[in-house]
């Protein structure tokens, strides 16, 4: 596949040279494209942002008072204002006392419902200055989404195709996506549209179904055991496919980065969430076990008051069981492998909140742009403050405060960090929840640089795509934010969006208001 300079295909790059999963050669491969060979729309006239300081995410500088210039989906030019001729015709954005940065990229959604991405979850990503996603349930194997209003199970990948080659024609607005496999489970899915893999077998033959679909990478999840997940690796490393997901309950957090698998996603086998018998960050893992088994068997518990004591049980083994000392060796067997995170902080975060009945969760203005349906299964989960004793409502946040802090240790352990939400799982929301996570990073520890790093410089250095994305300089796609405030004065001033340019379409403030309310209509707009 050959593609013209304006066209959203990125550079022909593999993601992990020196890895043993590395992925295929983008020649002929979807990743990061968003139409097979090129866009039908016409070229837009130049584009010009004058005044600007330019915000280099590698480094932290302020290059101030530049001229960028645009030309066929592309930065054309970066330069101080005096030296850039901007050409007669040229749209011209004022970017005075305005601060410049690469898109943001969500590197952990599950966009779900041909209809709902269509128009709400794919407006709301732009609207939030997010360029690019990396979609988590990208294909499925069986038990797909009906019609285009289900919004409880994936779609297909020829369905997630569609949705690239449509952002690329200008016929959809959206961002870039690098697209998953069905997930790979263990014999019992949990999930609709998984693998149902039994065998070692199971796991060669469905991991050479991944080309056929045009998926970028394989997702695996913790039921695996350990043959198979071992499999998993050694068939994608031979296909030249990237493997991301969760460490199996069967293996060790170290055990699976010396795989070299990519990324992994979450905090469960950091701190214990789940089964996982061996969290690698606690020093008391039996009991940790013990207790998570406990607080299952007392669900089913008519006595709320018995659920209650079981579950904060568990979460007091958690906090006062987790060892920093466990967690700098793991950290630096993660950085040693070249293995990256994806925290999704505010997904571990949300949802005890709204347990508590915190107002900030639970009457967010913002779930107005949520799909009634996916609002309706939040609001049936959440259990009121009242319920809960002042022991259990401590542990809860005790448990979100070790969740906020474990980037920040991460981070200054090295270990490679990418911003991702886990949207739409309860309270949630797409677009809006990434900037919740660039705060929490901060919270946690991160320098503001740091947390806007994960979603621009680390996703493109992630794809091994930094000739394309990630900074702003000439050659590079066109994939922008213009705030009114600097971020790194305040991470929470990337919400003061001005302009978001998507592969060279210009989103001014009134177009993304607009975007916002055609969201909003949308959200509420039921099944069509």
């Amino acid at each position: 596949m050959r593609t013209s300079p304006g066209t959203s295909q990125i550079p022909n790059r593999r993601w992990t040279p020196c890895c043993l999963v590395t992925v295929r050669l983008l020649l002929g491969s979807p990743l990061l494209a968003q139409a097979g060979r090129g866009p039908t729309q016409a070229p837009a006239n130049p584009v010009a942002i004058t005044h600007v300081t330019v915000i280099d995410v590698s480094t932290g500088v302020l290059l101030t008072d530049r001229t960028v210039l645009l030309r066929e989906r592309r930065i054309a030019i970066v330069d101080t204002a005096p030296k850039v001729r901007v050409p007669a015709g040229t749209r011209r954005i004022d970017g005075s006392g305005r601060f410049l940065i690469p898109g943001l990229w969500d590197m952990h959604t599950h966009p779900v419902g041909d209809r709902v991405v269509r128009t709400n979850t794919f407006r709301l990503f732009i609207a939030n200055g997010i360029t690019g996603v990396r979609d988590l349930w990208g294909d499925c194997d069986s038990g797909c989404a009906t019609d285009t209003n289900d919004v409880m199970r994936p779609v297909p990948a020829a369905i997630v195709q569609r949705w690239k080659h449509d952002i690329d024609s200008g016929a959809l607005i959206g961002p870039r996506i690098v697209q998953s496999s069905a997930l790979f489970e263990g014999p019992s899915p949990m999930f609709p549209g998984s693998y149902a893999i039994r065998s070692v077998e199971d796991a060669r033959a469905s991991v050479r179904l991944a080309p056929e679909h045009q998926v970028d990478f394989i997702k695996v999840l913790p039921g695996l055991s350990r043959d198979s997940y071992l499999a998993i690796v050694e068939e994608s490393r031979r296909l030249g496919l990237p493997v991301a997901g969760h460490v199996p309950f069967a293996m060790t957090t170290a055990e699976v980065s010396d795989t070299r698998q990519r990324s992994i996603e979450h905090l469960d086998d950091i701190v214990g969430f789940g089964p996982y018998a061996r969290a690698a960050c606690s020093s008391q893992p039996d009991s940790l076990r013990a207790a998570f088994i406990s607080a299952m068997r007392s669900s089913q518990d008519t006595v709320w008051a018995e659920q209650v004591r079981a579950q904060t049980a568990y979460r007091r083994v958690m906090t006062e069981a987790y060892s920093p000392t466990l967690c700098d060796s793991v950290f630096a067997r993660l950085v040693r492998n070249d293995t990256w995170r994806v925290p999704t902080v505010v997904v571990h975060r949300n949802p005890p909140l709204a347990r508590l009945g915190d107002a900030s969760i639970v009457s967010d203005p913002r779930l107005q742009y949520v799909d009634a349906r996916i609002r309706e299964r939040w609001a049936r989960g959440v259990a009121t403050g009242r319920r809960l004793t002042p022991e259990d409502s401590t542990s809860i946040r005790d448990v979100v405060g070790l969740v906020v802090r474990v980037p920040g240790s991460m981070q200054r352990a090295g270990v490679q960090l990418l911003a991702g939400t886990d949207e739409p799982n309860p309270w949630v929301i797409p677009g809006f929840s990434l900037h919740d996570e660039l705060a929490l990073f901060v919270d946690g520890g991160l320098t503001a640089l740091q947390a806007l790093q994960a979603a621009t410089i680390n996703p493109a250095r992630f794809l091994n795509a930094t000739d394309s994305l990630g900074t702003v300089a000439q050659g590079k796609l066109a994939d922008l934010v213009l705030f009114d405030a600097n971020p790194l004065a305040d991470i929470h001033n990337t919400t003061r969006i001005a302009v978001v340019i998507a592969n060279g379409r210009v989103f001014d403030r009134p177009t993304l208001d607009r975007l916002l309310r055609e969201a909003a209509r949308a959200a509420d707009a039921g099944p069509r």
